[in-house]
């Protein structure tokens, strides 16, 4: 006797997931029991006041994740719509002080590694008018 194959169940489709980025899928991995692990794992974006630094912004949730910045628009821009954010445009920036926005327009990346001076970029603030997305611990409750 042949096997047909309405002798098998139905495959289910897997749970929907909530938001991660494609850096955070690339970047994360998940244990046995379905929790992410990993460098990116258990970050909150948070868009600061304008002139802080993220670790001001992040003081409240166990600090700044230097591990968990933006690797290509794409991601910066998935982090922007994740936290309701709409820039009028982006543009690369180049900044230690990006991702970061003037409340219009973006810049998604900071300097390359290898022309940052080893500095944390959580530390850096922006002047006045610059309002930085911060990579926040997310474990804390608030």
């Amino acid at each position: 006797a042949s096997s047909s194959r309405s002798d098998f169940p139905a495959a289910r489709p897997p749970p929907a997931a909530p938001f991660r980025s494609s850096a955070r899928r690339r970047r994360c991995r998940r244990d046995a029991f379905g929790r992410q692990s990993g460098p990116t794992a258990g970050v909150t974006w948070i868009k600061g006041g304008a002139g802080s630094s993220c670790e001001t912004v992040c003081s409240a949730r166990d600090g700044c994740r230097e591990d968990a910045w933006p690797a290509t628009q794409e991601e910066f821009e998935e982090m922007t719509t994740s936290i309701g954010f709409n820039c009028a445009g982006t543009q690369e920036g180049g900044a230690r002080y990006d991702p970061s926005t003037d409340g219009r327009y973006c810049g998604w990346s900071g300097p390359p590694e290898d022309n940052a001076g080893g500095a944390p970029r959580c530390e850096e603030d922006g002047d006045a008018s610059t309002h930085r997305f911060c990579p926040c611990v997310a474990d804390k409750e608030l």
